[in-house]
């Protein structure tokens, strides 16, 4: 019995699924919901052009359609809208993460809808600068084009 336990425990975690089962199952949970048309604020904190600063994005179409800085309530420029994460490109992000097999990973995700809530990634102890963290709150459906929310 001990000799299949210690076989058993070289073959992966036994206690519960690895990163990228729970990043597949919080893709399915947001698939489910249906949203394309959307709003919610992000922040990332790392060595980059936007960091720190909260950002509301309005995606329509499974497109960022616009971004508000909301420390100073004014438009994020045009050519900085191209940066803005949708939700499929918060599960991509994490994606890329699993695969390079960072040292750190910590990702929550919305019980509700399964949309990534907070990203936490370092892929190397020994280089700086590398690591961020995102974070995005306030998620809301927008009106589709029939004048209806999506269901959450």
């Amino acid at each position: 019995m001990l000799a299949a336990v210690l076989v058993l425990s070289g073959c992966g975690p036994i206690t519960g699924p690895g990163e990228d089962d729970r990043l597949e199952a919080a893709r399915r949970r947001w698939a489910a919901e249906g949203q394309h048309d959307y709003s919610y604020e992000v922040r990332s904190d790392c060595f980059c052009g936007l960091a720190g600063r909260w950002i509301e994005v309005t995606v329509l179409g499974d497109r960022v359609a616009a971004g508000q800085y909301l420390d100073t309530d004014t438009p994020v420029e045009h050519n900085v809208l191209g940066a803005l994460p949708t939700i499929p490109d918060l599960f991509a992000r994490i994606a890329d993460a699993v695969s390079a097999h960072p040292v750190l990973l910590q990702v929550e995700y919305d019980p509700r809808d399964g949309h990534p809530t907070r990203i936490n990634v370092d892929v190397s102890y020994s280089i700086a600068d590398e690591e961020y963290l995102l974070q995005d709150r306030n998620l809301r459906g927008l009106l589709t084009a029939s004048g209806t929310t999506p269901p959450r």
